[in-house]
């Protein structure tokens, strides 16, 4: 047999074991990227958790604490009532969210949400205020839980984000407010307007 078909036959088999190598290799790449692509996308669109679950206060902090919250977002006295009226869901370890559906902290732009910082066992700080009105449109959340910053926001604090929907109460718009604790309060990062469609 001549030497250049002895060559012609070695460059033949060395290229078809290459080839073995390598189309697992694409194969495998291209796997990976399809995954990739699909965790992406669910990724993406899942950083965001509404928030639900609201429990009476008094099951999430002492009901010393509860009337103190009461007390201090109020010039009226708090009965009894008052204070039974307001619901708390535990964000984080330290992060507690409150809401008050009494009628005297309810008003045109909703009714009264605030967030309070643990920062010893039993002392609470207040770290957000804020109204939220429950008319919004259908399949809209109130409040969401973020597990990132939103993009371009560089996280100050370990402590959520926390995205709030509010409609206009005098024009046909959905606004989306995004807040970030600074490491001393919640501040306004981002906040978006969108027409409410019929």
């Amino acid at each position: 047999m001549p030497l250049t078909n002895l060559l012609k036959n070695h460059d033949t088999l060395t290229i078809k074991k290459y080839i073995y190598l390598i189309v697992p290799f694409i194969k495998g790449f291209a796997l990976f990227l399809i995954l990739s692509g699909l965790f992406g996308i669910i990724g993406c669109g899942s950083h965001a958790q509404a928030i639900s679950g609201w429990k009476p206060a008094t099951t999430v902090v002492s009901e010393d604490t509860a009337k103190q919250i009461i007390a201090d977002n109020s010039s009226e006295k708090a009965n009894e009532n008052t204070y039974k009226q307001l619901e708390a869901i535990r964000l984080t370890n330290k992060l507690t969210l409150f809401k008050i559906n009494s009628p005297s902290f309810c008003g045109y732009f909703g009714c009264l949400h605030l967030a309070y910082l643990e920062e010893t066992p039993g002392e609470y700080r207040p770290i957000l205020r804020r109204y939220i009105n429950p008319l919004l449109p259908k399949n809209t959340t109130q409040i969401q839980l973020l597990k990132e910053p939103p993009n371009g926001v560089i996280a100050k604090s370990s402590l959520p984000c926390l995205r709030f929907f509010q409609t206009h109460p005098t024009n046909n718009t959905l606004q989306q407010i995004t807040e970030c604790f600074d490491g001393q309060v919640y501040k306004i990062v981002e906040t978006r307007n969108s027409v409410i469609g019929n």
